[in-house]
């Protein structure tokens, strides 16, 4: 179960922001004009936040949020990190960086993914 990493609040959902360009078909009738056959042309902006804090979660699209809803994709503390090129040692476990982004409040993340395959975690744990 993916977790708010902002509030700690354990996550069923999450809200999407987007800003979408929209194709109307404006008629015009006798009573003025009237929209009809809606459709999405593409979504310009997406932003993502967690219901019970509104904090804004920095992830990009749909893949992530599937992710993250999976706990494949983690959003990490830089400051509570330990870095090593790619890699992040966090709570005892090792994780792939997948980019490091900066919140609203200026606070430094990590999105990144576990690495489950213990062999490898193991050898890059005991690099740090």
């Amino acid at each position: 179960m993916a977790r708010c990493p902002f509030c700690g609040e354990e996550l069923d959902y999450v809200i999407q922001w987007a800003l979408e360009w929209i194709k109307n078909m404006v008629e015009f009738t006798s009573y003025g004009i009237e929209y009809s056959e809606s459709d999405p042309v593409s979504v310009e902006k997406e932003e993502y936040e967690c219901p019970a804090c509104c904090a804004k979660l920095p992830l990009r699209d749909e893949d992530e949020v599937r992710a993250f809803s999976k706990g494949e994709l983690e959003i990490l503390f830089k400051e509570k990190a330990r870095v090593k090129g790619n890699f992040a040692l966090y709570d005892g476990k090792v994780y792939e960086i997948v980019r490091e982004e900066k919140t609203d409040s200026g606070t430094k993340v990590l999105i990144a993914r576990k690495i489950t395959d213990e062999p490898r975690a193991s050898i890059i744990a005991a690099s740090f």
